[in-house]
Parts: C-alpha cells; structure tokens; sequence
C-alpha cells in the first residue's frame, strides 16, 4: 500500500507553533530555575565561608583530586612494601642480606633476630663495609658450673655444651631465689627474661641470631647468580637465658628435688627449639645453594616461616592452650 503525502493546513500550522512555543517557555523556565539553585547554592557557600573565619570550603560539585602519588625513594634508601622480604629486597638493590642487617641495625633491631620486613619500613641500602667477623674459639672443655650449695645434694649443672649446635650456643644466667617451689617461682616471674608473646616474664629463653653470608652476583653478559660469600652460607647463633637458684641454708631435699626436675625440663624445652631451628637451617643452607637468583628470596622466606611457625606449635602444644594463647599472636611476634 501506498501512502500519499499532503501538505498541512493553516489549523495544523498554528497548532504546531503553540506547542513550540509551550516548549520554549518551559525551557526557559528551566534555565532560570537552574540559575536561581546555582545563585542559592554559592550563597549558602559564602555564608560558610564567612562562618568557617574567611576559609574557603571544597566544592562538592568539583571532580575529585587525584591520589598523590607515592614519593619516590630517596638515594640510598628503599621503603619497603608489602610482600617484601629481607631477601628480596638483598636481590633488588645488589646487596647482601647480612649488610642490610647491619646498615640498619640501630633503626631496626629485630632484623638481627629474624629477616621479617614491615611495610612502611625506610631501609638503608648503602653504608660501610661489614666488620671482619672475630672467629669463634674452639670450645675448650669447661668444669660444668656449680649451683648447689655443698652442704646440699647435687642439682644438674647445664652449659652450652647441653644444646644442640653447641659450638653455636651462649648460655646466660639470671638470679632466683626462695626456699619453696612457691617463692622460686615468684622469683621466676619476677627476673625471668620478657617473653613478648605471652606478654610476662617467661622461665628460660632462645634468641636466635641467623647470618646469611650470600650475595645476589649479576653475571657477565646479564643473569644473576647467588654466589656464597661464607662457609656455612646460612647460620644461626643461639643465645639461652636460664634461671640459676642457689639452694639458701636448711632448704628441704624435696624443694631440691622438685628444682632439678624444673631446671631439666626447662633445659630440654629450649633445646627442642634449638632442633626446630636446626632442622630448618638444613633446608634453608640447600636453598642458597640450589637455587637461582629468582626463586632463593621466596624460598628462604618460606623455611624461614615454616621454623617460626613450627617453634609456635610446640610451644603452644607446651602451654599456649592451657594460657590461652594463639598460634597467630605468637606468629606476629616472631616468638
């Protein structure tokens, strides 16, 4: 079908230009309604304004600032990240991790006891040479130290040579005192060694001291290489803080007996930590040695954790529960 076209007539003409005109005066009275809210609007501004003591306030209307962005690092130092670790960053800035421990020392002590990083941390990525390392003395052996008053029985005498890794363990004592289990353990919780975790004194400690004598070395013609710069390339000091008690005069045999039962099970306590570690730093040696520029940072900070986290188990199995103790809390910590 077809439909013809025919022009509009006088009536359809006057119509259309009444509707135009309808449309017209409601356009303008929008624009004039629009310019009466935005007269209104900075009013109420300069009220504020004039409220607030002159200072002029954010347009809401106005397009967002952009987030500034981070600043850059200043020469010679790194601000660390999250996901960073002591390692990566080694590798990043072609230093050792043992100099980044020892270039921040004073600011970051922790780093001398675990390679854990937190962000925001600013680290120094240059500084002096290391000091040459004194090399330890061949463990002579020693008369075991004595704590029992002669006129008492005998208690166990422990020194370094009672750990795993002996040749790298320190033993220190601290004074306790009392004349029952009762007055020996407040004693005990009174000088024993600050346990962060449990938030108290704690009976004896472990301070683990790792070194990492490797560099991230770029070959010739370009590649890296992990290059160890000590034998062994990873170690682990061990500082054991203990409590001494010298039995005072006419002390029953029971409270003497009932210390060397305390003072052996504290012994072995500390040195299953000793083992724990150990058996990390196996893992932890093969690492450096196996691996490649690339994959060593996230492995070493993977066994490392894993010794952290295996040390929290056992002294949660101890008595973490029984105290009430998390597996994260301890974590956080480094305990």
């Amino acid at each position: 079908m077809h439909l013809e076209e025919s022009e509009p007539g006088l009536g359809e003409l006057a119509t259309a230009v009444v509707i135009s005109a309808v449309f017209a005066i409601v356009l303008v009275g929008m624009v004039v309604l629009a310019q009466r809210e935005q007269a209104i609007a900075a009013g109420e501004r300069s009220d504020a304004v004039a409220q607030a003591g002159g200072e002029a306030l954010p347009d809401a209307s106005a397009a967002p600032t952009a987030t500034p962005a981070p600043e850059p690092d200043r020469p010679g130092e790194y601000t660390v990240r999250r996901g960073d670790s002591l390692f990566s960053v080694a590798s990043d800035v072609g230093a050792s991790p043992n100099e980044l421990i020892y270039w921040n020392r004073d600011e970051y002590p922790t780093l001398q006891s675990t390679p854990a990083l937190r962000p925001g941390w600013v680290l120094r990525i240059e500084g002096p040479p290391l000091p040459t390392p004194t090399p330890r003395p061949t463990p002579q052996p020693t008369p075991e130290p004595i704590l029992a008053a002669p006129s008492v029985p005998g208690l166990p005498a422990f020194s370094a040579a009672s750990f795993p890794a002996s040749e790298r363990v320190t033993v220190t004592w601290y004074a306790v005192s009392g004349a029952t289990p009762h007055e020996i353990s407040a004693s005990i919780e009174a000088n024993g060694p600050w346990s962060e975790w449990a938030g108290e004194n704690a009976t004896a400690h472990v301070l683990v001291e790792p070194s990492f004598d490797f560099v991230f070395q770029s070959a010739p013609g370009g590649g890296c290489t992990v290059v160890a710069t000590g034998d062994p390339a990873v170690a682990i000091t061990y500082h054991v803080t203990l409590p001494a008690w010298t039995p005072p005069e006419g002390v029953s045999v029971g409270t003497v007996e009932w210390w060397a039962d305390q003072l052996h099970r504290t012994v072995d306590h500390e040195a299953h930590h000793i083992t724990l570690y150990e058996e990390h730093l196996v893992a932890m040696r093969d690492v450096v040695a196996t691996g490649t520029c690339a994959s060593v940072p996230d492995a070493l900070q993977v066994v490392w954790d894993g010794a952290v986290r295996a040390n929290c188990e056992y002294d949660l199995a101890e008595y973490g529960y029984a105290s009430g103790l998390t597996l994260e809390s301890c974590v956080s910590t480094g305990s």
